[in-house]
C-alpha cells in the first residue's frame, strides 16, 4: 500500500460497510484553496480523502458540509463517508490513524457513526460562522493570519444595530458574489447575529441555515463601514432591499473567518456560544 495512489488502489466499487461515518474536523485554511476538490492546488477534502484512501486502500468520496473558500479556517466543520466493508477499522482506531496522518493544519476533532443515508451536507440544519477584527493600531506577529486588522475604532453598538437588519428571511443578493451567474435561490435565513469583543478583538457570529457564495465575508465589509462611521445603520435595510452586489461594500478578507459548527438537530443553534476568539479558544 502506498500513499501516493499506487495501481494496487480499488477504485469505489468496493463492498461497502452498513453504516457512514461522521467527523468533526478543524483546520488552518491558511495554506489551502477552500474545502472543495480542484484541479489545481491542495484542498482539505482532497487531502482528507488521501489520507483515508492511504489507510483504506481505496478511493472514498468525503462529503463537506459547507465549501469554505480559499483562506477560511473551520473549528466545526462536519464531514461524511461510508467506509469499505474491509478491512474492518475500528472506529477509535481509525481516529487516532487518521490523526497520525492528517498535516498539523487538519485535525479530527471527533468521530461517530451513523446510519448509511446520512450526508453530512444536505443532513445540516444550520451553520455558524465567526468573523474576527483585530481592532488596534498595534500589529502583532500572527494577528493578521487570523482576523482582519483595523486601526479605525469601531463602533460595536452601531455594528450591532445595523445587524438587526439582516435576520430573519431575506433576498440577499446584495450580499452574494456571483449569485446571477450561479442560478442560486438568493433568499436565505439568517437566525442571529452575534458581536462580542475580546480584548483588542471583535468577533461577529452569523448564524444561518445556510450561506451564499462569499455572503459572510460581504455582511462582514459592510458592517465594517457601518462601525467606522461611514455607513448609518438604517443603510442596511436599503442596501438589503436594493438587491444589487454594488449597493455594499468590500468583502472582507478570508483570513479572518472561521466555520464554528454544523447543527444537525432543529434549534440546536440557540446553544451555541462562543466565548473567546476562535484561535484562542
Amino acid at each position: 500500500m502506498e500513499e501516493n495512489g499506487a495501481s494496487t488502489i480499488m477504485d469505489e466499487s468496493y463492498l461497502r460497510a452498513d453504516f457512514a461515518y461522521f467527523a468533526e474536523v478543524s483546520y488552518d485554511g491558511t495554506e489551502y484553496l477552500g474545502w472543495q476538490t480542484q484541479p489545481h492546488g491542495k484542498t482539505i477534502q482532497s487531502v482528507i480523502e488521501k489520507k483515508l484512501c492511504y489507510l483504506y486502500n481505496a478511493k472514498i468520496p468525503v462529503a463537506g458540509a459547507g465549501r469554505t473558500d480559499t483562506g477560511v479556517h473551520a473549528l466545526g466543520m462536519g464531514i461524511s463517508f461510508i467506509p469499505p466493508e474491509k478491512p474492518p477499522i475500528p472506529m477509535e482506531t481509525l481516529f487516532k490513524a487518521l490523526n497520525s496522518v492528517l498535516p498539523y493544519s487538519i485535525r479530527v476533532n471527533r468521530l461517530e457513526k451513523k446510519s448509511p443515508d446520512f450526508n453530512a451536507r444536505f443532513d445540516a440544519k444550520g451553520k455558524a460562522y465567526t468573523y474576527v477584527i483585530h481592532n488596534s493600531l498595534e500589529r502583532r506577529p500572527f494577528s493578521s493570519r487570523y482576523s482582519m486588522e483595523a486601526k479605525e475604532n469601531l463602533n460595536i453598538n452601531s455594528m450591532l444595530e445595523a445587524s438587526k437588519h439582516l435576520i430573519g428571511i431575506h433576498d440577499f443578493s446584495s450580499f452574494a458574489v456571483e449569485i446571477n451567474k450561479s442560478g442560486k435561490d438568493p433568499v436565505r435565513n439568517i437566525f442571529d447575529i452575534r458581536i462580542q469583543q475580546f480584548g483588542d478583538y471583535i468577533c461577529i457570529t452569523v448564524i444561518g441555515k445556510s450561506f451564499l457564495y462569499k455572503m459572510v465575508r460581504s455582511i462582514i465589509g459592510t458592517l465594517y463601514r457601518v462601525g467606522t462611521g461611514k455607513l448609518s445603520p438604517e443603510c442596511l435595510q436599503e442596501i438589503l432591499e436594493s438587491k444589487n452586489r454594488l449597493s455594499a461594500y468590500d468583502t472582507a478578507p478570508s483570513c479572518g473567518l472561521f466555520l464554528m459548527k454544523v447543527f444537525y438537530a432543529e434549534d440546536k443553534w440557540e446553544d451555541f456560544s462562543i466565548s473567546g476568539v476562535p484561535f484562542h479558544i
